[in-house]
Formats: C-alpha cells, structure tokens, sequence
C-alpha cells in the first residue's frame, strides 16, 4: 500500500506491520550526500557509516 487511501477497512484487518529492512549502502564517497537525504526522505534510520577504503562507504540504515 502506496497511499493511505488504499488501506483497508480497519475492520477488516487483525493489525498490519510494516516491512522493515536492515541495509548496508555501498557507494562512492561522492554519492553519500545524495543517497543520506533519500534514505531520511524515505524515513530510514541511520545507523552508521564508515569507509570500505579512501574512496568508498558503508552507510547503515533500517528502512
């Protein structure tokens, strides 16, 4: 479901849970801005980051 609007009757429904993913994001240094702003666009937690090497990232997230 992409819009609340879609949802369901909440009568029919016992609860509903949201699908939750445990991610690591590799990407070159010059992308970390770009891909922070859409995982917190997205409502993703962050974690962590740290350097693989001088050029590239691991950013932790829970999206």
């Amino acid at each position: 479901i992409d819009n609340p609007t879609n949802y369901p009757d909440p009568s029919r429904i016992a609860e509903a849970d949201e699908p939750v993913a445990d991610a690591h994001i590799y990407t070159p240094k010059q992308y970390v801005g770009g891909i922070m702003e859409l995982c917190q666009e997205r409502r993703g937690t962050f974690l962590g980051m740290g350097y693989l090497d001088t050029d590239r990232v691991d950013g932790h997230y829970e999206l």
